[in-house]
């Protein structure tokens, strides 16, 4: 294209001397009258653009020099009764903006007939507006010059709109990264470089020059800057800055929980005064603080300050920053309770034997995890166990298990617990018949350090163990009735002492117990509170025993057959229907222990693909209904005994197949009254 005229656009508001852009028919009356209807409808079409908002240009390219409507006139403000130039014009496009406007000028000139652009102006006052403009070439019968026309209007409030859109979804956006960030495990030490790495981000978003975390104590009217993101070459607050002295009227607004933000110092109130001449002296322009209210408590402050420039905050940035401060409080909050668990962890690794093995037991815990899945079976009586499950775990309520020996009590334990909203924390299980009444209250309350002879470091107890989860109290009936009123204060109350220590420990526990005993007979014995019995059996689950669910025999008989195969490297896949009858037809007065300890014989002694069982002698018949469960249980072990010829440690003995630990089954034994005269000839 040769010799382009500069590109520009707007327009000249008369034109003088031209002729009639129309083909004229030689009459001077015809083109009077041409001329007049012109002139009415060009009037017409300008109060048609008026109303509509719209400015009306054409650019003569001979001149470069333009005719303009009113609206035009008023959009650009360009003065009155003055000639409007490409000068004028460039002068007012915004320097970013030029370039795009020139291009799309070009391509008008280039033949393109609806070329459309958006772009900003400078007006007189500094403030910015936005055009979008539309044009083409054009050229008019007998001229011999060509033109470039459109029209203009103001999209200015659209431009704001989807600007304050856009910045809203990039905040959400980043509140939404940050604090996926978040929400990925992260090691304690990784915590405050992830703070400071969002407070960079923060700072980055709002044009910022310094983001900080302001940890506060209301009571002793202190500050401690925690965590904090200064811009390259700013240089840093102490932490330990008073700025409860430096800034006392903003940490009036932090007691009462408000935000505030200004743009500028002299917005600041005149009660501001004090603060007003600190961030002076900080060379602080402006500035945003939110106080991040916890429960009834502001433990911190989140702040963002500029030393360059003025910045406007909306309310609702306001808003959505305490959301992510509370991020930071959780995390914070977590690292505390994580360093405070390592430290525990820590002290526990010091301990010798008692110590190491309790180590282990949470570590076993842990790798034993089990979910409500595990329970094997589906006969009515289990179902109606379970319905009862399902209907408390998402409770807090405390639960009473009754249940023969073998029965799966604990199993029905960890089912309400994984089905609960304390399913994410560990369950501390006690065995209150496995210790001796000496150890049985560090066991479960803890101890302090020197609280007696031998107690040489403190011991956390189970119930701060269980804080916030569950504690699964195991043959309950056996606690003494010292121990007894102490649990009852701590189910009441939710605190309780360690042993040698005046200190009161508060804790959020659930209780599951359980008990193969009868307990309103031991309570009518005088052996068990009553009170402790009342508040212990709020929700009671009994747990069906194997003789009354024969049909769940062979998915259990398949379990263990896998579960051995497993352990054991055989590969038995087969039942005969005469085995499984016998053992659907045996009273099993051990239960589901008893039928597991069956099975991993049969395991061990079949040689081939199937599987050969011998059920346990002199025990077939099933237990009288009037018996007690105590009852049941005495006749039960010394049947195993006789089994085993009074053997009772060792693999095959009565321990193992009762699976009990041998020093709780002789503590059993002489709880029940059995004789153990036989136990030296079979040992």
């Amino acid at each position: 294209m040769k010799n382009k005229p500069p590109i520009i656009h707007l327009v000249k508001s008369s034109v003088s001397g031209s002729q009639n852009p129309l083909s004229p028919d030689g009459s001077s009356s015809s083109l009077q009258q041409r001329l007049d209807n012109m002139s009415m409808k060009e009037n017409q079409l300008e109060l048609a653009a008026e109303v509509a908002g719209f400015g009306l240009w054409s650019l003569d390219l001979s001149t470069n020099v333009f005719c303009i409507n009113n609206a035009i006139r008023e959009l650009f403000e360009f003065p009155e009764n003055t000639e409007i130039n490409i000068e004028l014009f460039t002068d007012k496009v915004h320097p970013e903006d030029l370039p795009a406007v020139k291009q799309a000028m070009h391509r008008m000139l280039e033949g393109e007939r609806k070329t459309s652009i958006e772009y900003r102006i400078i007006l007189s006052d500094g403030s910015i507006r936005w055009i979008h403009s539309r044009g083409g070439l054009y050229s008019y019968v007998g001229e011999s010059s060509s033109c470039l026309t459109g029209a203009s209007a103001d999209i200015t409030k659209r431009k704001l709109n989807e600007q304050a859109a856009a910045r809203k979804l990039r905040f959400e956006a980043l509140l939404s990264e940050i604090s996926a960030s978040f929400a990925r495990f992260m090691l304690p030490s990784d915590v405050d470089d992830q703070i400071e790495r969002a407070l960079g981000r923060i700072m980055d978003y709002f044009g910022g020059d310094q983001c900080a975390l302001i940890a506060v104590d209301l009571e002793k009217r202190k500050t401690n800057i925690s965590h904090a993101f200064f811009g390259e070459g700013l240089e840093r607050v102490p932490p330990d800055t008073d700025l409860v002295s430096l800034f006392p009227w903003a940490f009036n607004n932090v007691l009462e929980g408000r935000c505030y933000c200004f743009a500028d110092l002299d917005e600041l109130p005149p009660e501001a005064d004090v603060d007003r001449r600190s961030w002076m002296s900080m060379k602080v322009k402006s500035g945003l603080h939110v106080p991040l209210r916890v429960e009834d408590k502001v433990p911190y402050l989140i702040i963002v300050e500029s030393h360059t420039r003025s910045i406007s905050w909306s309310q609702e940035t306001l808003n959505r920053l305490q959301i992510l401060g509370e991020v930071f409080t959780n995390a914070i909050y977590k690292k505390r309770v994580e360093e405070e668990l390592r430290k525990s962890y820590a002290e526990i690794a010091k301990l010798k034997d008692k110590l190491e093995v309790e180590a282990d037991y949470l570590r076993a815990e842990v790798r034993a995890f089990r979910s409500h899945d595990e329970i094997v079976g589906q006969s009515e009586p289990l179902k109606r166990a379970l319905a009862l499950v399902e209907q408390v775990a998402p409770t807090s309520s405390t639960v009473l298990v009754f249940g023969e020996t073998g029965t799966g009590k604990e199993l029905i334990a960890n089912a309400i617990h994984n089905n609960s909203p304390r399913q994410e924390k560990l369950m501390v299980k006690v065995n209150c018949a496995s210790l001796p009444p000496s150890l049985i209250e560090t066991e479960l309350f803890g101890r302090e350090k020197g609280a007696y002879t031998g107690a040489l470091t403190s011991q956390m107890g189970r119930f701060e163990l269980a804080n916030g989860s569950t504690l699964f109290l195991d043959e309950i009936s056996e606690l003494s009735l010292e121990l007894q009123s102490k649990l009852l204060r701590v189910l009441q109350e939710g605190e309780f002492e360690r042993v040698g220590s005046p200190r009161t420990i508060k804790v959020n526990v659930r209780v599951i117990a359980a008990t193969n005993r009868n307990l309103h007979e031991e309570v009518r014995k005088g052996k068990f509170r009553e009170d402790l019995y009342y508040r212990l059996n709020v929700f009671p689950i009994v747990v069906p025993p194997l003789r009354e669910r024969m049909e769940d025999i062979p998915m259990l008989v398949w379990e263990f057959v896998r579960e051995f195969n497993e352990k054991m490297g055989r590969r038995i896949n087969k039942i005969g229907k005469r085995e499984m009858a016998l053992l659907q037809t045996h009273s099993w007065p051990g239960n589901i222990r008893e039928l597991r300890n069956v099975i991993e014989h049969a395991v061990i002694v079949s040689s081939g693909n199937e599987l050969k069982v011998r059920l346990p002698e002199n025990i077939s018949e099933g237990p009288s209904s009037n018996m007690t469960l105590e009852e049941m249980e005495k006749r039960y072990i010394e049947d195993i005994l006789k089994r085993t010829g009074w053997r009772i440690k060792g693999d095959g003995g009565a321990a193992h197949i009762i699976g009990m630990n041998p020093s709780t089954l002789y503590s059993r034994m002489k709880k029940l009254g059995i004789s153990s005269q036989h136990e030296n000839e079979g040992m």
